[in-house]
């Protein structure tokens, strides 16, 4: 039995949702193939942690 890490399901999910825009941009749409991309990117990513914007900026 192969090792299975415990991952979020937004995660795998995203995972899933980045390969399938892959092909889709493989099978020639590639505008909607990279908007599927960026969709997967987008939820794999939503559990990570986030910068803090509180910090003041000097202008």
């Amino acid at each position: 039995m192969k090792d299975v890490k415990k991952e979020p399901l937004t995660k795998k999910a995203g995972d899933k949702i980045e390969r399938l825009g892959e092909k889709v941009s493989d099978a020639g749409a590639k505008k909607l193939g990279n908007a599927i991309y960026k969709a997967g990117d987008k939820l794999e990513h939503v559990s990570d942690k986030k910068e803090s914007f509180n910090k003041t900026t000097k202008r």
